[in-house]
């Protein structure tokens, strides 16, 4: 999305602390539970003491997996620089991966083709896949509708659900007014020029 790849060193550190903290920390809670240790305890019995402390240790590689994603993020965006990566970093085969990166805010300047599941492969290998290439790209306005309509929806159901009937009422008339003052909008797009 940004330009750059995480750091994969890191990344691999953080997936199998993940995992070995996971594994640590829940099949012991599991078998724990099949022994008959109850979820809430004021007092341990000492049978289950050492299983609940193996536990422990797997919440504490949880928590140093979660550091160690942390400083993935980090570390990435302090070597952008060096973890730049051109538009395909994986050599893909679908159609995701033929856009460019950063990611324009158009998905493609021209149409594709598509005639198969990895068309990007195909692509790649010889046959083609987009037409002549646009110079300009209509766009949507940008709009605030979406978030008033949002906004005002989100009152009209609380006001419903808590019987606020005067609040319910005008939500739904500023929801109505929200439709008809967008039906009456002329100037919905604008156009990109492609660079």
């Amino acid at each position: 999305i940004f330009g750059f790849r995480l750091h994969e060193r890191l990344g691999v550190w953080a997936f199998w602390l993940w995992i070995t903290g996971f594994l640590l920390a829940f099949i012991p809670l599991y078998a724990l539970g099949l022994m008959g240790m109850t979820r809430r305890l004021y007092q341990v019995d000492p049978v289950y003491a050492p299983m609940l402390m193996v536990a422990a240790v797997g919440a504490f590689v949880i928590a140093v997996a979660i550091f160690t994603q942390v400083l993935q993020v980090v570390v990435s965006v302090k070597k952008r620089r060096s973890l730049t990566t051109n538009e395909d970093p994986w050599n893909g085969r679908t159609l995701e991966w033929a856009t460019a990166t950063p990611v324009p805010e158009y998905n493609f300047a021209a149409i594709p083709h598509v005639h198969g599941r990895d068309a990007w492969w195909m692509h790649k290998q010889g046959h083609p896949l987009f037409g002549a290439k646009e110079t300009h790209v209509a766009m949507p306005r940008n709009s605030s509708i979406g978030i008033l309509c949002s906004v005002s929806s989100f009152v009209l159901g609380f006001a419903l659900i808590w019987h606020i009937w005067w609040l319910a009422a005008a939500a739904f008339v500023f929801i109505i007014c929200i439709f008809v003052v967008r039906s009456f909008a002329h100037t919905i797009e604008r156009t990109v020029a492609i660079v």
